[in-house]
């Protein structure tokens, strides 16, 4: 299988500050690895949406401010 390519309105894992994953979709793709995101997740009790005009290398799930694909299931 060849290697995932981002276009814009794939679904993405976006990784926060405390390396904790939230739903996000591709709005710009600036190049292979790089992305700007729409951010879904809770701020207290409320959900909210966030544009975050990031630019991350994809597959550091394992450190904040990264984006991943999504594991198969």
């Amino acid at each position: 299988m060849s290697e995932q390519q981002p276009t814009i309105g794939r679904i993405v894992h976006y990784y926060d500050l405390d390396a904790l994953p939230h739903a996000a979709i591709i709005t710009n793709v600036v190049g292979p690895s790089s992305v700007d995101l729409w951010v879904f997740g809770r701020s207290g009790n409320n959900w909210q949406a966030v544009m975050i005009n990031r630019h991350d290398n994809p597959g550091r799930a394992d450190s904040a401010n990264t984006w991943a694909w999504p594991p198969r299931v």
